[in-house]
């Protein structure tokens, strides 16, 4: 009976990870494929390779899915890799095409530490996915910027890890659906890899994939009613939390109230004491426009009096003024 070596494959939804899977196990149709944003890999699911026989393959459900599930998956991948109980080697995996150390790599990353937080840099590995060989020997250096790219990726892990920097991580580059010969070079290289492995001998079983940013934000609502020729004013304060992922997406909680205030103020008194209502404020208004449009009436009456006497020669003196006032106002001037 030969040892079973348990390989873990990680990485975001579409990098071409359960293809790689199935480059490994030597059969296409082992682990789901789909060119689609969700991942169609909702389980870990494991399964043992056919022309490598010492191996198995561990599929996972990609991270940064377009369903939002990384929370939920990263906890599958926990339980799961508890009842297996042995693992030996930890692929990483990128799509040669897109490397970008953005925040879903970033926090993918992150997992892993939280996940081995003693040993992951002695068992992790990198494989660059849809790399054709034959197209890209004609690039200047087409792996070196990978590469460096991996030193950060790198730098990352002993920073979450509190370990110090170490040799260069092993790397692979490989087409899984062209399958050509540079590619199969790479596998058996990266197999001979896990296959020196020893089992990883602590696995952190309550580590998860938390929020990046959790921010409170407060908001004041007033509302005015009339009550027995008062005004009540509540103020209500509320409170939420905005939730903001690695991937720059943001949620919501519901607002809770946090507090209720209500101030209250007289609409005023009459003349005679007594309590003025809303309705006799409204009378006063429209008393005072009122005033203005008649006193308005009885200016532009005067003007026209004024102007047509100057027309006439005639004097308008100061009992014209008077006189034509009066009689503006109670006319109306149009």
């Amino acid at each position: 009976m030969y040892k079973i070596f348990n390989v873990l494959l990680v990485g975001e939804t579409g990098c071409g990870k359960s293809s790689l899977g199935n480059f490994i196990l030597g059969k296409e149709d082992e682990f789901l494929v789909s060119d689609e944003p969700d991942s169609c890999t909702s389980e870990p699911v494991i399964k043992e390779s056919k022309i490598f026989p010492e191996i198995a393959v561990i599929d996972t459900p990609g991270f940064n899915d377009s369903n939002g599930k990384d929370e939920e998956n990263c906890k599958k991948v926990v339980n799961f890799l508890k009842k297996i109980g042995d693992l030996h080697f930890i692929l990483v995996v990128f799509d040669y095409s897109r490397p970008r150390l953005d925040n879903s790599t970033k926090n993918t990353i992150k997992f892993l530490c939280k996940l081995f937080p003693k040993n992951l840099k002695y068992h992790v590995g990198f494989v660059f996915t849809h790399f054709v060989f034959q197209n890209q020997k004609k690039k200047t250096n087409p792996i070196e910027s990978r590469v460096k790219y991996i030193a950060l990726v790198m730098d990352l892990i002993c920073k979450e890890t509190n370990e110090s920097l170490f040799d260069e991580p092993p790397m692979y580059f490989l087409d899984s659906v062209v399958a050509d010969d540079f590619s199969k070079r790479q596998l058996s290289a990266l197999i001979t890899v896990a296959k020196s492995k020893p089992s990883i001998k602590y696995i952190n079983d309550k580590c998860s994939v938390k929020h990046v940013k959790v921010e409170e934000e407060f908001d004041e609502r007033k509302d005015d009613k009339v009550i027995d020729n008062k005004i009540i004013t509540y103020t209500k304060k509320y409170k939420r939390n905005k939730y903001t992922d690695y991937n720059g997406n943001i949620t919501y909680d519901d607002w809770q109230i946090i507090s209720t205030d209500e101030t209250i103020k007289d609409l005023g008194l009459s003349s005679n004491g007594e309590t003025r209502g809303l309705k006799d404020m409204i009378y006063d208004c429209l008393d005072i426009a009122d005033k203005g449009a008649r006193f308005y009436a009885g200016y532009q009456y005067v003007k026209k009096m004024e102007k047509e006497a100057k027309k006439s020669n005639q004097k308008y003196g100061i009992l014209d003024y008077i006189f034509d006032y009066s009689e503006g106002v109670s006319k109306g001037f149009k």
